[in-house]
C-alpha cells in the first residue's frame, strides 16, 4: 500500500512511537486549523475535532459526519463528544467508564453540558454539588470515582501531551514542506501488477487525486 501511495501523488507522513490519532488531532488542531479539511476514518474517536472546518468521512457509514451529526446521534457537540466519552467509558478501548454513566443519562442528569465547554472537573463538581440535593447513583458513582474520567481523559483527549518535541518537530517540518508530489500512473500499474492488485479503477483513482489539489 505505501510503494502504491508513493506512485499516487498523495504525500504520507509516518511518526513512529505514537498513535496516528494523536498525529492527526496535531494536524487538525495545530497545523490546518483555518483550513477546510476532511478526515477520512470510521474512528469515533476523531469525533472530537469536528467542527465548522473540520469534517469525517467515514467509509463504514459512507456518509460525512459533521457537528449536526453528531449532535443527533449523541445529543451532545464534538467539542464535548470526548468529555462526556470519558465518563461513559470505551469498552473497544478497555477502558471503563462510570457506572450507570452512558450519553443519554449523562445529557440528562447534566444538561449544563450543551449550554456551554465544561472541562472534566467542572463535571465532578456539578455531580457533587447535585449528590447533595438528589439520591440519584450515578451523581454518587462520578463523586466517589472521579479519577475514572481523568484517566479516560488523558487517554481519549487527543492533545499535544502524547507527542514528544521530536515528533512535534517532524510534524510540522514534513507538513510545511513541498505539497506537490509527483504522480506517477505507470508506476502505479505496474506496482499495482507487481503485488496482485486486480479490479481497481486506476483512471478513477487518478482523477480523485487530482481533483484533491
Amino acid at each position: 500500500k505505501i510503494k502504491l501511495l508513493n506512485k499516487s501523488g498523495i504525500k504520507q507522513l509516518y511518526v513512529s512511537d505514537c498513535e496516528a490519532d494523536d498525529v492527526i488531532g496535531y494536524i487538525c488542531k495545530n497545523v490546518f486549523s483555518d483550513q477546510s479539511k476532511i478526515v477520512v476514518s470510521s474512528d469515533k474517536d476523531l469525533y472530537q475535532l469536528i467542527d465548522e472546518k473540520t469534517l469525517q468521512w467515514s467509509p463504514g457509514q459512507k456518509k460525512i459526519i459533521d457537528r449536526e451529526a453528531v449532535k443527533q446521534k449523541f445529543a451532545i457537540y464534538p467539542e464535548n463528544f470526548c468529555l462526556v466519552r470519558s465518563f461513559v467509558g470505551d469498552p473497544s478501548d478497555n477502558l471503563q467508564g462510570i457506572k450507570g454513566a452512558g450519553f443519554k443519562s449523562i445529557v440528562k442528569r447534566f444538561p449544563e453540558i450543551n449550554e456551554r465547554n465544561l472541562l472534566i472537573d467542572d463535571l465532578i463538581k456539578l455531580a457533587e454539588s447535585k449528590s447533595k440535593d438528589s439520591k440519584l447513583k450515578l451523581y454518587a458513582e462520578i463523586t466517589n470515582n472521579s479519577e475514572v474520567p481523568r484517566k479516560n481523559w488523558r487517554l481519549m483527549n487527543l492533545g499535544v501531551r502524547n507527542l514528544s518535541a521530536f515528533q512535534i518537530q517532524k510534524i510540522e517540518n514534513y507538513t510545511q514542506g513541498d505539497k506537490d508530489k509527483k504522480r506517477d500512473k505507470l508506476g502505479f500499474i505496474r506496482e499495482q501488477n507487481a503485488i496482485g492488485v486486480k479490479n481497481f479503477d486506476v483512471e478513477r483513482f487518478f482523477l480523485a487525486v487530482r481533483n484533491l489539489k
